[in-house]
Order: structure tokens, then C-alpha cells, then sequence
């Protein structure tokens, strides 16, 4: 039972917001040390950050994690 590895807290960084003012479209990029950036999208900032989340834990193969909204 080894201790779970801590991680540095994430940099996220808006790269583009589409749509009109009352339907935006947020692209959003996440940053760790030693990877390879991510990016999500989503009607506000925070879904495009998880989901930006999501594609780099996927992509790095980290498990036990789940989306749950």
C-alpha cells in the first residue's frame, strides 16, 4: 500500500471562445509539468477545464478517476 503520488496543481488557459454572448463555445488548454498539454471544450470555462482534465488522463493512462459532473 504505497502512498498515491501527489501532482502539481494543473495551469489552465483559455484558448479560444467562440459563439454569440449567450452561447459561447470556451477551447481550453491544461498544463502539468512533464506532459504534453491537453484541451477541452464546453458551453462555460469550467467544462472545457474538465473536460481538458479528462483527455490528458486519458491520454496518460491514470486510473481510478471517473467524471461524474
Amino acid at each position: 500500500m504505497g502512498a498515491e503520488q501527489a501532482l502539481p496543481t494543473p495551469v489552465y488557459h483559455v484558448i479560444e471562445r467562440t459563439g454569440p454572448h449567450h452561447d459561447p463555445q470556451f477551447r481550453v488548454a491544461v498544463e502539468l509539468p512533464g506532459l504534453a498539454p491537453a484541451e477541452g471544450v464546453g458551453g462555460n470555462k469550467r467544462d472545457a477545464e474538465k473536460d481538458a482534465a479528462a483527455v490528458m488522463i486519458v491520454r496518460e493512462g491514470v486510473g481510478g478517476w471517473k467524471n461524474d459532473g
